[in-house]
C-alpha cells in the first residue's frame, strides 16, 4: 500500500478522475476537496487526518479504514461509506464528526465504534446496520429549518447497534430508529416524539427526563423501563406489550 505523506501529494492524487485504491494518506490536511475529481475510494487508509470544517461532496468511500481523524464541523453531502471502519482496536478510540453535517450522507455497514457525533446535525443522515457500541450522539439533532416556522425533521438509523451509546440531551424526533439495539443507553433529556422505535431492544436505559410522546414502541423489548418516568401519550404498543409494562410498575396480572 503506498502511502501519501504530502498535502501536495494529497491534492495531487484528488485531482485524478480515476478510482484511488489501496492507498495510505497519513497526517494529512483536506481543506479543499469541494474542487477535486476523485469520487470513490477502495481499500484505503485515512490515518490521523484533519478535515474539519471540510467540505465533502458526492464521494464513496468502499472497505476504508480511518484512524484517529477530525471531520468536527465538515459539511458531509450525498457521500457514501460502506463497509468502512471508523475504529482503532489498539488504541481503543473512534473518530470524531463533532458539530458536522450529514444531508443525504449514508453509513452502511459500519464501524463506528467509540465514535463521537456530539451536537451534530443528522438531518437526512442514513446508517444501516452499523456497529456503533459506545458512539457519542449527545445533544445532536435531526431537524433543518425553512422559514421562520416550519421546521424538517429527517434521520434513519436502523439495524445498528447502539448499545451503551450517549444520546443525552439529543433531539431525534420523527426519526426512524427502528431495530436498533439500545440496550444500557443514556438517554437522559433526549427527545424522542414521533420516533420510530419498532423492534429496538431498550433494556436497562437510563430514561431520566426522556419524552417519547407519540413514539413507535411496538414489538420493541421494554423490559426495566419505567413508565411512570416518561410521558407515553400516544405511544403505539402492541398488545402483548401491556403486561410488560404493567409488570415493570409492580402490578400482578392474572
Amino acid at each position: 500500500m503506498k502511502t501519501i505523506e504530502s498535502d501536495s501529494k494529497l491534492h495531487d492524487q484528488l485531482l485524478t478522475e480515476e478510482d484511488l485504491v489501496d492507498l495510505h494518506f497519513l497526517n494529512l490536511t483536506w481543506d479543499e476537496p469541494s474542487g477535486s475529481a476523485a469520487r470513490r475510494f477502495h481499500n484505503c487508509t485515512f490515518e490521523q487526518m484533519a478535515m474539519r470544517g471540510a467540505e465533502l461532496e458526492g464521494l464513496e468511500f468502499a472497505d476504508c479504514t480511518f484512524i484517529d481523524c477530525s471531520f468536527d464541523t465538515a459539511r458531509l453531502r450525498d457521500c457514501i461509506f460502506d463497509g468502512s471502519r471508523f475504529y482503532d482496536t489498539e488504541s481503543e478510540q473512534g473518530c470524531s464528526f463533532k458539530l458536522a453535517s450529514f444531508e443525504g450522507t449514508r453509513f452502511e455497514q459500519c464501524d463506528l465504534t467509540m465514535s463521537s457525533f456530539s451536537r451534530a446535525n443528522l438531518y437526512r443522515l442514513t446508517m444501516t446496520k452499523c456497529q456503533a457500541t459506545g458512539v457519542d450522539l449527545s445533544y445532536v439533532t435531526a431537524s433543518h429549518r425553512l422559514g421562520k416556522t416550519v421546521v424538517l425533521s429527517d434521520a434513519s438509523i436502523t439495524g445498528c447497534n447502539l448499545s451503551y451509546a450517549d444520546l443525552s440531551g439529543a433531539d431525534l424526533s420523527q426519526c426512524d430508529l427502528s431495530d436498533c439495539r439500545l440496550v444500557h443507553c443514556v438517554m437522559e433529556h433526549a427527545t424522542l416524539e414521533d420516533a420510530i422505535l419498532t423492534d429496538c431492544e431498550l433494556h436497562g436505559i437510563e430514561a431520566d427526563g426522556l419524552t417519547i410522546k407519540g413514539a413507535d414502541l411496538r414489538d420493541a423489548q421494554l423490559a426495566g423501563l419505567d413508565v411512570r418516568a416518561i410521558d407515553m401519550t400516544g405511544v403505539r404498543i402492541s398488545d402483548y406489550q401491556q403486561r410488560i409494562l404493567l409488570e415493570e410498575i409492580g402490578m400482578i396480572i392474572d
